[in-house]
């Protein structure tokens, strides 16, 4: 990634962030962070607000999407994190514990203590839930990145309200992409899903995804 790219992402990310911050200025508000709800480990799921599912190839109804089943505590496929996944379609999230590196014969990579790690399926897709806790308007910020720049063919990703796609996007091998969206309208039926897809290969598709989400009432 260019040092240009970098920049951009930063200077994104400080006007997003200072939009929040205004926000608590303003009035009252309420935030939910994804990675700091996760870094001391997720014990059922769903887990406070968010939750942890995966979905069918074809299947565009939130309703059909199911979460996943098959918790593991460290270690989880040798490595020191948490898991929650589908040992049949292997789908699945992860919580590390501390840092480590991923190895196997086509892979070498990082993932960084309590950040979360998500991977598709063979087939289908691995969803991050928010189920909103009140009704009004909310803010995000979010990023995916795909963290095996060394085999497969990246990933696609949505981010959704219900069933209405509301930004989507396609990676390549290590590259990353920020959401930002503002007065979303929500009430406490309303939910949010971050969608990563396998694209053509499910391979190498390790990725990391972080969300804040502010709302002011």
């Amino acid at each position: 990634m260019s040092k240009n790219t970098l920049k951009t992402f930063a200077l994104i990310g400080a006007v997003a962030l200072l939009s929040f911050g205004n926000l608590a200025i303003a009035g009252v508000a309420k935030s939910w962070n994804l990675s700091r709800s996760v870094m001391n480990g997720v014990p059922s799921n769903p887990w406070g607000v968010w939750a942890f599912m995966q979905n069918t190839p074809g299947n565009d109804d939130p309703a059909k999407y199911t979460l996943l089943q098959k918790h593991t505590l460290p270690p989880c496929g040798k490595y020191p994190q948490e898991c929650w996944a589908d040992l049949s379609t292997l789908a699945g999230i992860s919580i590390p514990k501390k840092a480590f590196i991923f190895e196997d014969n086509t892979s070498h990579f990082r993932l960084r203590k309590g950040i979360f790690h998500a991977h598709p399926g063979f087939q289908n897709q691995v969803i991050l839930r928010w189920a909103s806790p009140v009704s009004g308007a909310i803010s995000l910020l979010g990023r995916v990145s795909d963290i095996n720049p060394d085999c497969g063919d990246g990933i696609k990703w949505y981010l959704k309200k219900d069933s209405a796609i509301l930004q989507s996007g396609v990676l390549a091998n290590g590259m990353g992409s920020t959401f930002i969206a503002s007065d979303i309208r929500v009430t406490k039926e309303t939910k949010l899903y971050v969608v990563i897809d396998k694209k053509g290969d499910y391979a190498c598709d390790s990725t990391n995804i972080d969300m804040l989400i502010t709302s002011q009432q």
